[in-house]
């Protein structure tokens, strides 16, 4: 074999180890940049479900402390509670309520598992929104028993207070 001959093997077989080696790092890297983008998606995700269950915890806070709020003035100055807290109330709960009901939405759409979590714990301030709507009714037709009613609940809401933070708590980060 001459020298020329040589050469340009040599030569051919240093151009396809470049141009294969430049292709194997190409792939490389994409598949790196690939999952670089899969673990941000996640991320975002991840982060999304975070504020959703914030807002969503946010919000039946408030639904808790307008009940207790509520029931305290029932229960420590009953004297003083009046159709317009009642009024004030419904108010509130009638704003409060489709939000609720929208955040519970974006937190499935992000996370079903703790959105199934945080159920229980919108169902059960449902429950006591119809304790006082309950109670209310029944101020509306004698104080007296309405009274005993709605005080009936701050005990209860107060209980449901500590066990939101404790579940919120214990659900933690959501799984994405």
């Amino acid at each position: 074999m001459d020298a020329t001959t040589a050469s340009l093997i040599g030569a051919s077989i240093g151009a396809l180890a470049g141009l294969g080696g430049g292709w194997l790092n190409g792939w490389r890297q994409s598949k790196i940049e690939h999952q670089k983008w899969v673990r941000a998606r996640y991320d975002a995700i991840e982060k999304d479900a975070r504020l959703a269950l914030a807002d969503l915890t946010k919000k039946l806070a408030a639904g808790v402390h307008a009940i207790c709020w509520l029931s305290w003035k029932a229960k420590y100055e009953s004297e003083k509670l009046s159709e317009r807290d009642l009024s004030a109330y419904d108010t509130s709960m009638q704003t409060l309520f489709p939000d609720i009901v929208g955040s519970r939405v974006i937190l499935a759409a992000l996370s079903k598992e703790t959105h199934d979590l945080m159920s229980p714990l919108v169902l059960k301030l449902y429950a006591f929104d119809v304790r006082v709507a309950e109670g209310a009714a029944s101020f509306r037709k004698s104080p007296a028993d309405g009274i005993k009613a709605l005080a009936a609940c701050h005990d209860d809401c107060l209980q449901f207070d500590l066990v939101l933070l404790e579940e919120v708590t214990r659900i933690g980060l959501p799984k994405a």
